[in-house]
């Protein structure tokens, strides 16, 4: 069985401007990785590019061991903003059903079995009984389900997430993290984008930091050489809350 995702040696360069380089890891089924890193540090580019949406790279993508962009690849993808005119009147069915756009060729309507994938998904992202509301009463954390629940409509089996808690209170942010714990234990891969260090450290498996290099050892351990090595400036990690599971050793700083 091929990996669901394998990079090798990928580098991305916009202009003489090289935004990622010699990226190499891979990803099998029903893994969940979270990847850290600052702004400008190329983390939606390496979204894009298992995407298919880069034109021009070096190395090698693979998603389920076909090219980027393969119309077989069968990818969600929930991107960073959705910004939308909210005096548009578009139902929440209507939105989760964009994810069907795809499958549609020739034909001009979505057919019954459309229609039923889309109140499936919004089933899974306990978002039902707001199918018919307008998009534009929804709650910022309401919304992200309803976007997520759009990208599972394609029958994923990667998922790509692009700061989906952002602008969201903390419980709803609890809520869609363990909601995607419950799609990776049904066999769906996912790669989440994040700032968010002590969240990602306690809810994915693996843990990996990008800031034009990729650093990555296959756990879910964050060292502190790792994130200083990203952000290439001295850390202090904060933590407030449980669970946590950051470092693996915990970090002690004697008193002057």
């Amino acid at each position: 069985m091929s990996r669901a995702l394998e990079l090798e040696r990928l580098t991305v360069r916009y202009g003489e401007q090289i935004v990622l380089k010699d990226v190499s890891f891979h990803l099998d089924r029903g893994d969940f990785l979270g990847v850290i890193g600052p702004n400008g540090g190329g983390k939606t580019t390496l979204l894009k590019a298992i995407l298919g949406l880069v034109d021009k790279y070096h190395g090698k993508v693979l998603v389920n061991g076909k090219p980027p962009g393969h119309r077989d690849n069968r990818v969600g993808y929930v991107p960073q903003h959705s910004e939308f005119d909210k005096k548009f009147p578009i139902r929440v069915r209507d939105v989760v059903l964009m994810g069907r756009l795809g499958n549609l060729g020739f034909r001009p309507f979505y057919t019954k079995n459309d229609r039923e994938l889309a109140l499936d998904a919004l089933k899974s992202v306990d978002m039902l009984e707001y199918r018919d509301r307008q998009i534009s009463k929804l709650s910022g954390g309401q919304l992200q389900r309803v976007l997520i629940a759009r990208a599972l409509t394609t029958d994923p089996r990667l998922l790509l997430l692009d700061e989906p808690t952002a602008s969201v209170d903390e419980k709803m942010k609890t809520n869609i993290y363990s909601l995607l714990s419950d799609l990776k234990d049904r066999g769906i891969t996912i790669v989440l984008v994040s700032h968010d260090i002590g969240v990602i450290s306690s809810y994915v498996e693996k843990v990996a930091c990008l800031n034009k290099h990729f650093i990555y050892h296959g756990t879910g351990d964050l060292s502190p050489d790792m994130i200083e090595a990203a952000y290439q400036c001295p850390i202090d990690l904060i933590a407030h809350g449980l669970p946590h599971r950051v470092f693996e050793h915990r970090m002690h700083r004697e008193e002057d």
